[in-house]
Parts: C-alpha cells; sequence; structure tokens
C-alpha cells in the first residue's frame, strides 16, 4: 500500500517565553466577598459550584487607556487534609461567559491564609465593561475523596501593565511534513472512522484545557499517563493543571491562532523512534494517535506551563478513549 512517508523531519517550535512586568499599576481592587457582615461559606467538593455573592463591576473604577490589563484573586479559605492534590476554583458568570480562577494545588490540609489565584485575560474585560455577574466558587479534589473546607474572603485585582517579552529556550517537537517520496510502508493505514474518533476525542480534551474544566480534563485521561519523553509513569491526578494560553480561550479561539493534526502510530514511530526503544518500560501500542497543535505565528505569548499542544490518545482497556501520553512531567 501507497503513502507519503514521513522522510524528512522539521522543527516544529513552541515557543517559550515569559511575561516581564517592566512597569506594573494597581488598576482596581475590590473585596466581593468576606466584607464583615458576610459570613464564611462552608463548601463540599461533591456538591460542584456554588454561589457566594454578586458582583456590581460599576463599583470596580478602572482607568481608561491602552495598557495590558491583567487579572487575579486574592482568596482566603482553609479546607481539611485531602488525600491528592486539591484546590478551589472561583468562577464569574453573566451567561455569555465564564471565567474561571484556579488556585495552586496543594496536598494535605490546606490552613486559613490568603492565596492568589492564576492571572486571566481576555473574557475578564469584556465582563468589566458593565453590568452584573454571579460569582461562584467550589472546590476540587480526586473522585470519590469528599473534601471539605470554608471560604472567608475573596479579592479581585485588576493589574495594568507594560508589558516586555522576554524569550526563553523553545520547547522543540518533532513534527514533520511530506516531502513528496511515496514509498511502502509495512503497516495498514488506520481506517478513517478510527481517525475521525481520535480527532473528535483530543479536541475535546483539548478544550477542556482551554476552558479550565477541570472534571472532564482529568476524565478524559487514563489513570495512569506515560510521559512520552522517558515512559514514566504518573497518577493522573499528579498531573498539574492546565494553564491558561491569554487571549485563547476556546477551541473557536484555537483555530484562529493554532494549526492541528493527528498522526496514526507509524507516523510516530518514523518521528520519534526513541519512543519505541525497548529499553522502556513502556512505549505506544498500534492503535494510538499523537495530536500536535502548532501556532501560525510569533502573535502569542504561551506560557512555559502551557503542556497540552503535544498528547498521545487510545483506547484503554474498556475500550474507551483517554489521554495516554503528555510530553513530560
Amino acid at each position: 500500500m501507497k503513502r507519503t512517508l514521513f522522510t524528512a523531519m522539521n522543527l516544529m517550535v513552541i515557543s517559550i517565553s515569559i511575561i516581564s512586568a517592566q512597569s506594573s499599576i494597581l488598576a482596581g481592587r475590590i473585596e466581593i466577598f468576606g466584607k464583615a457582615q458576610t459570613p464564611p461559606v462552608h463548601l463540599e467538593s461533591e456538591n460542584g459550584w456554588t454561589p457566594i455573592t454578586t458582583l456590581d463591576w460599576s463599583a470596580l473604577a478602572l482607568s481608561s487607556g491602552n495598557a495590558t490589563r491583567r487579572w487575579r484573586l486574592s482568596t482566603s479559605y482553609e479546607h481539611a487534609a485531602s488525600t491528592g492534590p486539591a484546590t478551589i476554583q472561583i468562577r464569574f458568570r453573566d451567561g455569555s461567559t465564564s471565567p474561571v480562577f484556579t488556585h495552586p494545588w496543594s496536598e494535605g490540609r490546606h490552613p486559613l491564609d490568603a492565596t492568589e489565584s492564576n492571572w486571566y485575560q481576555g473574557a475578564m474585560d469584556a465582563l468589566s465593561s458593565g453590568g452584573r455577574s454571579l460569582v461562584e466558587a467550589r472546590l476540587v479534589a480526586p473522585p470519590r475523596t469528599p473534601l471539605s473546607g470554608t471560604l472567608y474572603s475573596v479579592t479581585l485585582e485588576a493589574w495594568e501593565e507594560e508589558i516586555v517579552v522576554r524569550p526563553k529556550e523553545n520547547l522543540r517537537l518533532a513534527a514533520a511534513r511530506p516531502i513528496g517520496t511515496d514509498q511502502m510502508l509495512p503497516s495498514s493505514k488506520p481506517s478513517e472512522k478510527s481517525l475521525d474518533a481520535a480527532t473528535h476525542f483530543a479536541l475535546q480534551f483539548l478544550k477542556s484545557c482551554l476552558e479550565g474544566d477541570l472534571p472532564t480534563y482529568y476524565r478524559n485521561q487514563s489513570d495512569t499517563v506515560h510521559s512520552l519523553a522517558d515512559g514514566r509513569v504518573l497518577s493522573k491526578y499528579r498531573t498539574r493543571p492546565p494553564a491558561p494560553i491569554p487571549g485563547v480561550e476556546n477551541l473557536a479561539d484555537f483555530t484562529q491562532e493554532f494549526s492541528y493534526g493527528i498522526h496514526p502510530v507509524d507516523d510516530v514511530r518514523a518521528l520519534f523512534p526513541d519512543w519505541f526503544s525497548s529499553e522502556r518500560d513502556w512505549v505506544p501500542t498500534s492503535d494510538t494517535y499523537l495530536f500536535l497543535g502548532q501556532e501560525f505565528g510569533a502573535s502569542l505569548t504561551i506560557p512555559q506551563e502551557v503542556d497540552y499542544l503535544a498528547f498521545l490518545v487510545g483506547k484503554d482497556e474498556e475500550g474507551e478513549w483517554k489521554v495516554l501520553g503528555r510530553p513530560k512531567f
């Protein structure tokens, strides 16, 4: 059977850079929950999202101008001892968009303390233009491990910054383009049905990463995820949660800024022969596919923490599609 063999490899470069703030100004700050007259809220991880308050955006006086605006939360909470990674998330909803802030993950007991969330851009700017938003909170813990905690206060900060991008070392993943050489491959081409199913599942996993949908993010990974770099195994609940890409908040945004492809295992073997070494404890199997996303240009700053632009998918022992491999841990 003739197929175009990937005989020459190019490097797909995922540009890794960090944002260095030369001038940071606190443009606005508002305590949205936790004033003296507001009692703490009890949270249970099994109860999902719990409404805590509403926010009137007109109370947050922001300066006008062309500076880049970034948002974060300072949240005071505590939770009981957990048996795995746990965190608290805060969500703003107005019916059309739902930015989610995630705080650092921890294991064991989280004492009462003020903890800063991740930074957020994009959708928060649209929300802050006016109106009101519902504010919700939830505890996130591994399945079947109920966790309780108490939320005491949530403060929203808006920072305006002059941003300078300082490039760091690029993360290079080998990719390939067909060079027009038709050769015989020993194995058969995967069915279009399997390829379509793999592509559909991979995009659903990517969607959960971009939107911060942690239940789907963890559910769509195999119970044990392997490192593509060295074959090491790690529990899926010890993989870090997906970091946001500024300016890319959903699949529609992603397809505007990135191209992507799904590659069957024969192409993966040609691209990454080291992954199939007999010295490794684990190698990709014959029914797996590699998802690769590649930025069109250099217009985006991709944070170093973003590690879901390449991953291996396949079916688990129960015949369900799962993420089986990630670039590294």
